[in-house]
């Protein structure tokens, strides 16, 4: 009789069955009956030897000895049912494999499965029994990094494709310095703060886009002849004011024939000289201008007022009335509410907005709330930046700035100007710098290298005689200023200069209290007193919107001023300088006059080409580098502070302040989640 061998002992491979304790019977011994008892064992006494044995021995599969589990066997290695457990014992006992517990029962078990054949479920469910502790942690920690692998590559395939979009809904509220006075486009160009309001609350023609490019608006289309004198604009259908009143054809005409009229005194009618409007139908509207000018659609960005408010006011009523705090306008935002103080100033002013622009109209506001406080100083306003008040505040100076880096709560946008810091001279009055070697002087004594790099850390650009976008190089060779100031005849005597007649150099640099302005007059004095001239700092409060206008500007009320303008998105001299312009509401600040100016000015407006217009402009600028009205000192950067909630912003260059709003509609503090594959 030969000893069983493996396959007498094993389950059948090819019995696709489950596991059950009748198939753990071992199968028949060869030579034997088909369902026959085993043979009898020899007792414990015998010699463990059979006649058929060879050897003379028992062999193991035969060995009576009784399986006992280890004493320490835990019941988790006895885990098995009873009847099984025996079934087992007698199964591998057979094998001639040394039994210790039920753990090596089941561990026997599962290695004699075919490797070739996938376990079942039910089989699977067993495999813990016959793990160690050490294999079932290794098994576990490969589960977790399975599943964790599983789950980042899922998450980061599903983040490829997850996109953050605006979302409508949120609110934003920014500090003003000064107070309103006229939200009224036809008046607002010399305040910034009017301007800010104006350009939300009212639409023009055209607008400016975020790069300061020129779009329409209130228009559908706009043709111009041949020789660029007429331009002919169709509104758009449907346009309505906040009040829901129909904007028509009539509305346009009125407002530039109210600009154009001497008894409302806007300070937009020098622009509007020699230029005709008629309306042709309710949606269409002709300008006919006396010459070309390749400037003008920058002019009809200009808002729009409504002729059934104004009509039947008195003209000399316009800036009395109370629709010049809460108007009735035409743009992306309408007036809500304000609030004041116990002094009658106002301190809070809310936009919405307009209910004209549909909810689903691409045109509409993602905020749905604007809030503007107004403050008397920069250095309130930078407090209530500060202490979370307000979140956001625009044309802060260089050292409220520095004081911000580490606020991880704003972001601090440079913006460069499209304005030069000037000093201008008044040729009007008698005093010492009617003499242009005088001027000269003034000019050369200053070291602009130095202005930009200590007092504004080289964040300012320098310029010699730029106006606009013209190059700035100064003309004329610089000459030395004590030179200059003996040739005239302002000797140094001490340390001051004195003419003749023993009259001192003395001059008055009027200033507007605020900074970076008052550090610039004071480098500008010291380096004005190295020469020996007596320097005066003469300070004017810009407390209220119309203070420094009609203590200053209107009546010409300096010797030399320290002014920022702003030449717009297209530079047009016009207005600052060509002599019709030295009045108020012109803006000739040095009350320049010279007849080859004004033809180089105005060849400069009627130029069809960059070229004649450059050709023009750069004759201008000789002239001036030559007569010194006014010393050009650098192009301003200035910078705003806003809340890192708000997003959408995307500019860096403004011609106004009210300028960073061009693409206001865009900017949101909502998000909202969309899959994007």
């Amino acid at each position: 009789m030969r000893p069983p061998t493996k396959q007498d002992n094993i389950i059948n491979d090819d019995d696709k069955s489950p596991l059950t304790p009748e198939s753990l019977t071992p199968a028949p011994r060869r030579g034997g009956v088909r369902g026959s008892a085993p043979r009898n064992h020899e007792t414990k006494g015998d010699t463990g030897t059979r006649p058929n044995d060879p050897v003379g021995r028992v062999p193991p599969w035969d060995s009576t000895e009784t399986f006992q589990p280890e004493a320490d066997a835990t019941a988790e290695q006895q885990s098995l049912p009873v009847g099984w457990r025996d079934k087992l014992k007698r199964f591998l006992n057979l094998s001639g494999q040394a039994i210790r517990s039920t753990a090596d029962l089941e561990r026997q078990l599962i290695f004699s499965l075919n490797p070739k054949k996938w376990p079942t479920l039910k089989q699977l469910r067993h495999c813990g029994r016959i793990f160690t502790k050490l294999e079932k942690k290794i098994l576990t920690g490969c589960a977790i990094v399975i599943v964790v692998a599983a789950m980042w590559l899922v998450s980061s395939r599903l983040l490829a494709h997850i996109v953050a979009l605006p979302a409508r809904g949120g609110s934003y509220t920014e500090a003003l310095i000064g107070q309103p006075e006229f939200i009224n486009p036809i008046f607002a160009a010399n305040s910034a703060v009017d301007n800010d309001l104006t350009r939300l609350i009212f639409s023009g023609l055209f607008r400016y886009n975020e790069n300061l490019g020129i779009e329409l608006d209130l228009a559908e289309s706009y043709t111009i002849s041949a020789d660029g004198r007429i331009y002919t604009v169709t509104l758009r259908e449907g346009l309505n004011w906040h009040n829901n009143e129909p904007l028509t054809a009539d509305d346009v005409v009125f407002t530039f024939a109210s600009i154009s009229d001497p008894d409302v005194k806007s300070p937009l009618r020098p622009s509007f000289r020699n230029i005709a409007i008629e309306k042709i139908d309710e949606r269409t509207v002709r300008f006919t201008l006396k010459d070309p000018y390749k400037g003008f659609l920058n002019l009809l960005a200009t808002g729009i007022i409504p002729e059934h408010i104004w009509e039947e006011v008195p003209r000399d009523q316009w800036r009395g009335r109370t629709e010049n705090i809460q108007p009735i306008g035409n743009g992306p935002w309408q007036f809500n509410s304000l609030e004041r103080d116990s002094n009658g100033n106002i301190k809070l002013y809310i936009l919405n907005p307009a209910d004209t622009i549909g909810q689903e109209d691409t045109a509409r506001p993602f905020i749905d709330r604007l809030t503007f406080k107004f403050y008397p100083d920069e250095t309130q306003a930078f407090e209530a930046l500060g202490n979370q008040s307000v979140e956001g505040l625009s044309m802060i100076s260089q050292s409220s700035a520095a004081q911000l880096k580490g606020n991880k709560q704003l972001t601090i946008r440079e913006l460069k100007l499209r304005a030069n810091t000037v000093i201008f001279f008044n040729l009007n009055q008698s005093s010492p710098i009617e003499d242009v070697t005088v001027r000269r002087a003034l000019k050369n004594a200053i070291d602009k290298r130095r202005l930009v790099t200590e007092v504004f850390i080289n964040e300012a650009m320098i310029i010699g005689n730029q106006m606009g976008g013209q190059n700035g190089k100064d003309v004329a060779a610089k000459e030395d200023p004590e030179a200059l100031l003996n040739k005239a005849g302002w000797e140094e005597i001490g340390a001051i200069r004195k003419n003749k007649k023993g009259e001192t150099l003395n001059i008055t640099l009027t200033v507007i209290d605020r900074e970076p302005d008052r550090t610039i007059g004071r480098f500008i004095q010291d380096e004005w007193r190295r020469l020996g001239i007596e320097t005066k700092i003469d300070l004017v409060s810009p407390s209220t919107p119309d203070n420094v206008q009609r203590t200053v500007l209107r009546p010409r009320a300096y010797e030399a001023l320290l002014y920022t303008i702003g030449y717009g998105a297209t530079y047009d001299p016009y207005a600052f300088w060509h002599s019709s312009q030295r009045v108020d509401p012109g803006l000739n600040l040095s009350l320049f006059s010279n007849h080859e100016a004004d033809a180089a000015i105005e060849r400069g407006r009627r130029a069809t080409n960059d070229e004649i217009e450059k050709q023009a402009y750069t004759e201008l600028q000789k002239i001036i580098s030559n007569e010194v009205p006014a010393v050009f000192l650098f192009t301003p950067v200035r910078r705003y502070a806003v809340s890192n909630k708000v997003k959408g912003l995307n500019f860096n260059e403004i011609a106004t302040p009210a300028d960073r709003f061009n693409g206001l509609n865009k900017w949101y503090v909502k998000t909202k989640i969309r899959f994007k594959w």
